[in-house]
């Protein structure tokens, strides 16, 4: 797993993504921050991968509605912007994962082999 962006040890070079077929950008519907970092990972990828990836944005913890800092509106709205795959899912529940897994097979090329990516915000230790 390859993480870009506001990272403690963000010690990854373009190498380890210039080749990746797909790339899912992760981040967490409870914290601002792991989303507003998705456009510089974006930008990330855009500057050093290919020229066609599939790239799908994943909200996680769609479980913790009540705690959500970012609208599903807003992420939808960067992903359409962005010409991105964009689902919620809950890693804890396993809602969506599937689904959102599906949506990124199907857009990658010509079921060529692939090297997936996944991308997102370390932001530090949870107490």
């Amino acid at each position: 797993m390859f993480f870009c962006g506001l990272s403690r040890n963000n010690v990854y070079s373009n190498a380890d993504y210039k080749d990746a077929d797909g790339v899912i950008l992760v981040y967490d519907i409870t914290n601002r921050k792991s989303f507003d970092c998705m456009t510089l990972c974006l930008e990330e990828l855009h500057r050093h991968a290919k020229k066609r990836q599939a790239i799908i944005l994943i909200g996680n913890k769609s479980d913790s509605e009540n705690d959500r800092e970012v609208l599903r509106k807003e992420a939808r709205g960067f992903a359409e912007k962005n010409d991105l795959i964009f689902w919620e899912i809950s890693a804890l529940e396993g809602t969506n994962f599937d689904n959102a897994l599906k949506d990124l097979l199907t857009n990658l090329t010509n079921g060529e082999d692939c090297t997936p990516l996944i991308c997102g915000c370390r932001l530090g230790e949870r107490g």
